[in-house]
């Protein structure tokens, strides 16, 4: 295996939290109230789950309405987008994937740390191009990676802060 596909097969990624998210705001609609803030398309890396995720918080943001799988599914053939969905049975898929409305947060926290680490990746691979171009300026290289790891730095520090959950 090359190093450029042992770094593909290692990006920042969690299928499964992507799916439960998706799920739980799939069964219990009123959860993506409650996430809106904390997330964006960019914390889904699976195409098919930013595909879907972008409806939802679209419809929320814009209008104040919750999707359920019915008015989700029409709005991606509307749109002409369940193919990239992953299709009605992958919708189906998700809600069997859902948990409780209360473990919400703790995968939305999965998903904001994997998107944190794929952006320190994504500047660290800017850094590594920017050094090894060929006709690459000292100054300009180096405006460059200041501008990559300040890009990577906001990420980090605009995230939303963890939730803290008490046992009562």
């Amino acid at each position: 295996m090359n190093s450029g596909s042992q770094r593909a097969s290692q990006v920042p990624r969690s299928f499964e939290a992507e799916q439960v998210v998706l799920g739980i705001t799939l069964v219990e609609p009123d959860t993506i109230a409650r996430l809106m803030g904390r997330l964006t398309p960019d914390d889904f890396y699976d195409a098919r789950h930013r595909t879907i995720f972008e409806p939802l918080s679209d419809s929320y943001r814009n209008v104040g309405v919750s999707l359920d799988i019915v008015t989700l599914s029409d709005r991606l053939v509307a749109d002409e987008q369940m193919d990239q969905a992953g299709g009605r049975l992958y919708l189906n898929e998700l809600m069997d994937r859902a948990l409780t409305s209360a473990s919400a947060d703790y995968y939305v926290d999965i998903l904001r740390e994997k998107t944190q680490r794929r952006a320190l990746l994504a500047a660290g691979n800017s850094l590594i191009d920017t050094a090894l171009a060929p006709r690459a300026l000292a100054g300009d290289s180096r405006k460059q990676a200041e501008d990559s790891l300040h890009k990577a730095s906001l990420a980090l520090v605009t995230s939303p802060p963890r939730s803290v959950h008490f046992l009562s």
